[in-house]
């Protein structure tokens, strides 16, 4: 997920302080995490952006930053270009990550188009990041993702820089 990078440093740290509680980690769905932490089944969660936390009236604390990059396939005639332009996928086929799963970082980027003065054409929408990477490689469409997914293995897709940054806040969330 979105803090996969940034969760070793902090593991270590609390293991070495506390080395006799335990730590379960759990790979949820934002929205299946708002859904646990709600139920009392989880103490805290790296929920991502503020939209599920502030949705399940949860309590939140910003822990780091995301920028988005542009996807594109290999031969996307966008690729030659070292930053996009969001408006430039105006005309796109659309991959958006899952609203069930994610609405935070789907409201993110179908913000960013609405900003850019279109209306992206979704053709599907995947739950997990490299599906999305998968669809990209095999010219099914351009996506707007979270920068930690570059770490996914995403032979056949360029990653771009936007023009105008779009950036995020992430966030723990617990009850």
């Amino acid at each position: 997920g979105l803090f996969h990078s940034t969760m070793t440093a902090p593991l270590l740290k609390f293991r070495r302080a506390a080395p006799d509680v335990a730590i379960h980690l759990h790979d949820l769905t934002s929205t299946e995490q708002a859904k646990a932490l709600v139920d009392g089944k989880l103490d805290a969660g790296l929920i991502g952006f503020a939209y599920e936390a502030d949705a399940a009236r949860l309590s939140k604390k910003q822990i780091g930053t995301c920028q988005f990059l542009a996807a594109l396939p290999k031969d996307h005639w966008l690729s030659r270009k070292m930053r996009v332009d969001v408006a430039d996928l105006a005309n796109e086929r659309f991959l958006m990550i899952s609203e069930e799963g994610f609405p935070g970082a789907a409201h993110v980027m179908m913000d960013a188009c609405k900003k850019a003065g279109f209306k992206p054409k979704v053709v599907q929408m995947p739950a997990r990041g490299h599906t999305i990477l998968g669809l990209v490689a095999a010219s099914t469409g351009v996506a707007l993702i979270p920068e930690p997914l570059a770490a996914l293995p995403h032979k056949g897709v360029d990653l771009r820089t936007l023009s105008s940054p779009l950036t995020s806040d992430l966030y723990i969330a617990w009850d």
